[in-house]
């Protein structure tokens, strides 16, 4: 997220163009989310897990930056949503889990333990900074969910079947 109005200008004079090509195309903001995700997906199988990281790198820069393409699309179309915005989030999540994902793969199988290790505590570490900084919500909600459940139980004996679905 570009906080800097500069930054966030100079963005938009990069996006535009790309998102007035996809119009022509008959993209949906939706679909160039998919796409960018997509593409990330394939590169990342198909070229980091392997080891290939110059060619990965370059893909994954091509198809990340339709994440700044798809949001432009929408203002455009004047098509801004709550399920787009949702969309995007969690298609942001998948592609972030594959290309980590692939990278533990490939210093599983090249035999770094170290490195492997490192990414592993990496995204465990990240998966709760990404919720902290992009949903703290839905901390709350679980929290205040999980706790409406135990005042609701007074023996702590079945709280946790009684909350499944808390966390």
């Amino acid at each position: 997220m570009l906080g800097n109005s500069k930054a966030r200008n100079i963005g938009k004079l990069i996006a535009t163009p790309f998102a007035k090509i996809f119009i022509k195309l008959g993209f949906s903001p939706d679909l160039v989310t998919l796409f960018g995700t997509l593409g990330v997906v394939v590169s990342s199988i198909v070229f980091i897990s392997q080891g290939e990281f110059l060619v990965g790198s370059i893909l994954f820069a091509m198809f990340v930056g339709l994440d700044a393409v798809d949001g432009t699309v929408a203002r455009l179309l004047n098509r801004n949503s709550k399920w787009g915005a949702f969309f995007d989030s969690v298609l942001d999540r998948i592609a972030d889990g594959v290309v980590l994902g692939t990278l533990a793969f490939y210093f599983a199988n090249a035999g770094e333990e170290t490195y492997f290790i490192f990414l592993y505590r990496f995204c465990y570490f990240f998966s709760y900074v990404d919720m902290l900084v992009g949903k703290p919500e839905m901390i709350f909600y679980r929290f205040f969910k999980f706790m409406k459940t135990i005042i609701r139980n007074k023996s702590n004996k079945s709280l946790m079947n009684n909350c499944t679905n808390c966390f």
